[in-house]
């Protein structure tokens, strides 16, 4: 498929449940990836004039599998080109322990883009975009998906929370 349908575009009010309004409010600004009836998909809440400047912008989106005393951290990395000195840059975690965030994660696998619902400040939804997902990137996703369920059935998981929380406390974005 070379051009990106427009149906999966639409983010239907449903999908910024409570929960995700509850998340929003702890960490601010950022993003937090969901399963999708198009796979999974990135929910970002900026500021309205940062999701203007991102209109037109290139994304690169890293795929990664962290393990943080012994529990499985599947990260995105991602940067959003609004100005090429100083890029958006955010992550976004899976937790593969839970149902809905294992699916998106195994979503990547198979899913042709990711696409990104955009939330101002007031989490009022402005607009969609998305971002080709090669096979490469699919490759690449199958495989940490994998691992990350390895060492589930090896360690038992761990903490989901408290390895993100020290992930971010000891990497913290540029």
């Amino acid at each position: 498929m070379s051009r990106l349908p427009k149906e999966i575009l639409e983010a239907p009010p449903e999908y910024l449940h409570d929960e995700m309004i509850k998340a929003f409010g702890v960490i601010g600004y950022g993003s937090i990836p969901l399963w999708t009836n198009h796979g999974c998909a990135m929910f970002v809440h900026v500021d309205r004039k940062t999701i203007k400047d991102c209109k037109h912008a290139v994304h690169d989106i890293k795929l990664e599998l962290h393990e943080i005393d012994g529990c499985p951290l599947i990260r995105f990395d991602v940067k959003v080109y609004d100005r090429v000195d100083d890029p958006l840059h955010f992550d976004a975690f899976l937790n593969i322990q839970d149902e809905g965030q294992l699916a998106a994660a195994e979503a990547l696998g198979e899913q042709e883009w990711i696409v990104f619902h955009w939330y101002d400040e007031n989490l009022i939804y402005v607009r969609s975009s998305g971002v080709r997902w090669s096979k490469d990137n699919q490759d690449t996703a199958f495989v940490i998906v994998r691992n990350a369920k390895r060492l589930v059935e090896e360690n038992g998981g761990g903490d989901f929370d408290r390895a993100k929380a020290k992930f971010i406390r000891d990497n913290p974005l540029d």
